[in-house]
């Protein structure tokens, strides 16, 4: 920043600039130290990959009711069927929409609620008063 002089009456005393330089460099050593300290944290990245698994897990996915045996000859090098396994899987729903599909940095556990469900009082004795 280059200081211009002004015929103006404001003192000299304001118009210091060898205090904004130690105010930047003070600045950007701090800016450093934030920075040194959070390099190795990958916040944003570890909670994208625990959300994902966490729609990972919730995923509902298909339930094979194959048995061996069951409908086929069976014994050692006889393939079974792809077709009679198609049969008996039984398909999951392509998508369940969940509450924070659209809320980026955040997780809803819905399993949470149907837990505490069976503990919830939904009426009172006649002594309490809600």
């Amino acid at each position: 920043m280059k200081v211009t002089h002004l015929d103006t009456e404001i003192p000299d005393i304001l118009t210091n600039t060898e205090n904004d330089d130690d105010e930047m460099e003070e600045d950007s050593s701090q800016r450093e130290l934030i920075a040194e300290a959070f390099q190795d944290d990958d916040l944003l990245e570890e909670f994208s990959k625990e959300k994902s698994n966490e729609i990972a897990k919730n995923k509902p996915k298909d339930i094979n009711l194959t048995l061996p045996g069951w409908g086929n000859w069976g014994g050692t090098g006889i393939v079974p069927s792809k077709r009679k396994q198609k049969r008996f899987v039984v398909k999951a729903p392509k998508k369940v929409p969940r509450r924070d599909d659209n809320k980026g940095f955040l997780i809803i556990n819905e399993d949470a609620t149907k837990k505490l469900k069976s503990i919830w009082l939904m009426s009172f004795r006649f002594l309490f008063k809600g």
